[in-house]
């Protein structure tokens, strides 16, 4: 069964009962002042602490008030750092895109060069070769053909040919008969004057120049980003070191 307590209220002024009512036990117990110097002693105590607590949450209000202002001063001052970091960040990578396109450039530039003086070379080379080549291939036609002619007929010709252009059978050895026919030996003499090739003048060789493909790997890469800190200047640090 629940309790309650009986409370009697009383004018500060008449001192005549002014109300009664029952107090529930949760309630918490104001006691009521008998005269009217007890009830403004009171109700000063109660002012003076109510102004204690409004000054004391007045100053807690600027306070609050003051940290506010400091912490929206401090994200503005980072925004403006981030801002200003971005900025220097930009214009650093900028000046690295431009050293390494720089870069860039030249090598493209030296791998250009070296590639034309080598294909010069062998370019050089290579027509030497097939002149060489449209030598030998006009002069085994000529065999072919003179192959294809009975002997009578390759023997007037050449010898229609030595008079015209005052020519002789001296370039090559000659063989003296020995077992063989005075005549044939003669013909053999005549004919290899015509048919045999000499090596002289006809020395082939493949030109070997490389392009010093290390030279663009490894060891340039390892260049370009020296130069690139290098160009830094001293004391300043790159923009992704730690």
């Amino acid at each position: 069964m629940r309790k309650s307590t009986k409370v009697t209220a009383f004018c500060p002024l008449t001192k005549l009962l002014k109300s009664t009512r029952y107090r529930e036990p949760h309630e918490g117990f104001i006691p009521f002042p008998r005269n009217v110097y007890q009830s403004n002693t009171s109700v000063r105590l109660f002012q003076d602490q109510v102004k204690s607590s409004i000054a004391s949450l007045t100053q807690r209000k600027e306070t609050a008030l003051k940290t506010e202002a400091k912490q929206r001063e401090k994200i503005s001052q980072v925004k403006e750092q981030v801002k200003s970091v971005q900025t220097h960040v930009k214009a650093e990578f900028a000046k690295m895109h431009q050293r390494l396109t720089d870069r860039e450039q030249r090598v493209m530039g030296d791998l250009r060069q070296r590639e034309e003086e080598i294909l010069k070379r062998m370019e050089t080379t290579l027509r030497e070769i097939q002149g060489k080549l449209e030598s030998v291939e006009q002069e085994l036609s000529e065999l072919q053909t003179q192959m294809g002619k009975d002997a009578l007929t390759f023997l007037q010709e050449e010898s229609a040919a030595n008079r015209r252009y005052g020519m002789t059978f001296t370039k090559y050895p000659r063989i003296e008969p020995t077992n063989h026919p005075q005549g044939a030996v003669s013909l053999y003499n005549v004919m290899g004057s015509c048919f045999r090739v000499s090596d002289e003048g006809f020395d082939l060789s493949v030109c070997e120049a490389e392009l010093p493909v290390a030279k663009y790997q490894w060891p340039l890469k390892n260049t370009v980003w020296r130069e690139i800190i290098d160009s830094v200047s001293p004391g300043t640090r790159l923009p992704f070191s730690p």
